[in-house]
């Protein structure tokens, strides 16, 4: 099976501190995959990594059977970040954050109510960020990260701040995208998340700078 992304003998550093070593995976195309992992187990360190942010000490990634740069990691995959990380309190509409990375990326061919219909969201085009619940406010993010029609969505910690009925919702969400052919990288702390998803799935552990396979028995 072809491999979206391919992860080789990377080691990665903070300075002289190692914290990803010797990381070698593989995600197909089409899978949905969970990367676990707990505060400072290097997470944030290799989805950088993945996404060019941080070069790594050795070892080399592929992305789509091509070696990785920022051409062709702009090309293939659309990030997620976390919600911790983006501004709400921003005074701007759902419309307008959406639009935003519409003209970044010179295109927007459903257009922005197009892009959140997906998600059954187009009542929410008016809303300003911070009157979003955490489950309306996920929608949007992976909405504009799918404006580019990447192949490869990554989500890192997606299910912060979620309840229970939010976080069934996005697991069907991302189901759904996963069977219009995209292929999903979840990066999360939380094992009660990955007890809920579904046996196909992929699921790696990172633990002490290493990442293996993680038998669903947690």
């Amino acid at each position: 099976m072809s491999k979206a992304i391919e992860v080789k003998n990377v080691n990665a550093t903070y300075g002289k501190l190692p914290v990803l070593h010797d990381i070698n995976f593989s995600v197909n195309k089409g899978d949905i995959v969970y990367i676990l992992g707990g505060n400072g187990s290097g997470k944030s360190t290799l989805i950088k990594t993945i996404l060019g942010l941080i070069k790594p000490k050795s070892g080399s990634i592929e992305i789509m059977g091509q070696p990785s740069t920022q051409k062709i990691i702009s090309k293939y995959i659309g990030y997620v970040p976390q919600t911790t990380f983006v501004e709400r309190d921003f005074p701007i509409t759902v419309e307008e954050i959406i639009q935003l990375e519409c003209n970044l990326a010179r295109q927007c061919d459903l257009g922005v109510s197009g892009h959140l219909s997906t998600f059954d969201s187009e009542h929410l085009l008016k809303r300003k960020l911070s009157n979003l619940s955490g489950g309306e406010f996920q929608k949007v993010l992976i909405a504009r990260a799918l404006v580019t029609k990447p192949d490869i969505l990554i989500m890192d910690e997606p299910t912060n701040n979620l309840d229970q009925e939010a976080l069934e919702d996005l697991i069907t969400l991302l189901d759904k995208i996963n069977k219009q052919g995209k292929t999903i990288i979840i990066v999360t702390h939380d094992e009660t998340v990955v007890r809920q998803v579904d046996a196909d799935v992929k699921i790696f552990e990172l633990k002490n700078s290493y990442l293996n396979i993680l038998k669903k028995t947690i």
